[in-house]
């Protein structure tokens, strides 16, 4: 009797443990990641692959997940497309990158799935969001709120005469606008003249620069516009500036990697894994309403970037206390 209920026992904790790595295989379930990118520039292009590389860093791989990833040129049909087809594959999250994406995401959230979006300069005037601290609606996300007044006094320290800067940015980009209309305020609130031009097509943007230099302008702010950071239209804009002698002050660490002068902000790749990081606590079962917007405009998150090539080719010499700052970083230029 003592051996059938020894061999009952061991039945039964085989059938166990059968059980238990049976409910482990099920709560394992591989899960789906939509990536969708607005277009393909260098500085998409680095938190798309910020975000990746973060997302296999936290043990996401072939085995337990499938990372889905496609652009969208720019075009919000296209764009939707993709959100869609994501849906179809019953993605589990969506993750869009800038702000034409994430629009063209929305629609999942009446699926379920949540969406988290990056590099978003506005998220509440886009209408992804309206509270930044407990997202409603399944929506959450980083945004790189440009740090307009930095980048305005950081032009004055370098150059100490400036007196009328022009401003640069194509139609139909909501976070290149947004940040426009934060510069135009803080230069009114100082007191400094400025030409903004909204350009219809980057084919003018050489006979654009020029006018701001007939119009007085003494240097050249180019916003976090996605069209004139995409398909060589930054090195056509710095060589433009180059050309009239303009320091360019850019929205973006990329843009200076691409031509343009220098800029304060963050680096692209920290936003890319801060999304990645979202993206993991929501997927592990955190509220998306718990998941806070992320903004980016302490001390310690901005850094200072600079154009080598640039600012020989214009005779600068930088302030001692600008080059030996722990912030400063020479970017390298891209050919």
């Amino acid at each position: 009797m003592k051996k059938f209920t020894k061999i009952l026992t061991a039945s039964a904790l085989a059938l166990a443990a059968f059980a238990s790595v049976s409910c482990n295989k099920k709560a394992e379930k591989k899960v789906t990641i939509g990536i969708v990118q607005q277009m393909n520039h260098n500085s998409l292009n680095t938190i798309s692959d910020s975000i990746k590389a973060r997302l296999a860093e936290l043990g996401y791989n072939e085995n337990n997940s499938t990372v889905l990833f496609k652009q969208g040129d720019n075009d919000m049909t296209m764009l939707a497309q993709i959100s869609e087809e994501y849906v179809n594959q019953k993605a589990d999250i969506i993750i869009a990158i800038a702000t034409k994406a994430a629009n063209a995401a929305l629609p999942a959230v009446d699926s379920n799935i949540p969406v988290v979006f990056a590099a978003c300069a506005d998220p509440v005037g886009a209408k992804l969001v309206q509270n930044l601290a407990e997202p409603e609606g399944l929506v959450t996300g980083t945004s790189q709120s440009i740090p307009v007044d930095q980048i305005m006094e950081f032009a004055k320290k370098i150059q100490p005469q400036l007196s009328k800067i022009g401003i640069i940015h194509t139609t139909g980009e909501t976070n290149a606008q947004a940040t426009v209309n934060k510069a135009i305020a803080y230069l009114d609130s100082i007191g400094m003249a400025y030409a903004d031009h909204t350009i219809d097509d980057v084919s003018v943007i050489q006979e654009t620069i020029k006018l701001m230099k007939d119009e007085g302008c003494q240097a050249v702010f180019v916003a976090n516009d996605n069209k004139l950071a995409s398909h060589g239209n930054m090195a056509i804009l710095g060589g433009a500036c180059l050309e009239n002698g303009f320091p360019l002050y850019c929205a973006a660490d990329s843009q200076v990697e691409d031509g343009g002068f220098a800029n304060i902000g963050i680096t692209y790749s920290d936003l890319g894994r801060d999304t990645a990081d979202m993206t993991d606590k929501i997927l592990k079962g955190t509220p998306v309403s718990k998941v806070p917007v992320k903004f980016y405009l302490k001390a310690e998150d901005l850094k200072i970037f600079v154009n080598p090539d640039v600012t020989k080719a214009l005779g600068i010499t930088l302030p001692s206390d600008v080059t030996s700052s722990a912030n400063y970083i020479e970017v390298k230029p891209t050919n």
